[in-house]
């Protein structure tokens, strides 16, 4: 429990933090954004590209990689975690960018983050 909520709190933050009062919740969207990191990428991954050409828009691949979750106190309280994108950092380690999404009573919170692998083999924030 303590290990988990120190997790939420190292993994989630800026405007998604800000908008999830209850710690729970926190916890829930930091799990749903580790799960994501943690999950094997598609090897010719590529983020969907910003153009109208709606064929264009689609990913290569058919399913992202993507974790949802939903708050146990709140129906209006959802949200999803999804990769849009994996890179190598300077030194060589894998990064990714995660688009961390929360719905907080009728309103969309949305932020990109990007994580990279640490020595240790866990993940940080770039």
């Amino acid at each position: 429990g303590a290990l988990a909520g120190a997790a939420a709190g190292y993994f989630l933050g800026g405007a998604i933090a800000n908008a999830l009062s209850n710690p729970a919740d926190r916890e829930k969207a930091s799990t749903a954004t580790q799960k994501v990191l943690d999950a094997p990428a598609p090897a010719t991954y590529r983020a969907a590209p910003t153009t109208t050409n709606r064929a264009a828009r689609q990913p290569q691949q058919t399913r992202p990689v993507q974790a949802t979750w939903r708050s146990d106190s709140s129906n209006s309280i959802s949200g999803t975690s999804t990769l849009t994108s994996v890179q190598r950092s300077n030194d060589g380690n894998e990064c990714r960018t995660v688009r961390e999404v929360a719905y907080v009573q009728g309103k969309e919170v949305q932020q990109d983050t990007r994580y990279c692998r640490s020595p240790n083999g866990g993940w940080a924030q770039a």
